[in-house]
């Protein structure tokens, strides 16, 4: 009887490959949902955050940030996420 010695590669490559192909099993099976949006989607989209992004602007460039109310609000927040 010939007994040859079985190495510690030898005995992960055949688990690793078997995972392998299940993990490309898994790709060819599975669905992926996707969104294409209009060139005219898009541009609103665009225009629409840019007057968002000039509106905070101002919002910075006149202290609203800085005033009691917001700076209590923020303060308060912060406080409640960590006590949860």
């Amino acid at each position: 009887m010939d007994i040859s010695k079985v190495t510690q590669a030898q005995i992960l490559q055949e688990p690793l490959r078997v995972k392998q192909e299940k993990e490309r099993e898994e790709q060819k099976n599975s669905k992926e949902d996707s969104v294409t949006l209009s060139p005219e989607a898009m541009e609103r989209f665009k225009t629409d955050e840019i007057k968002r992004t000039e509106a905070i602007q101002q919002r910075i460039d006149s202290g609203f940030y800085l005033s009691k109310e917001v700076t209590e609000k923020v303060a308060d927040e912060i406080l409640r996420r960590f006590s949860q």
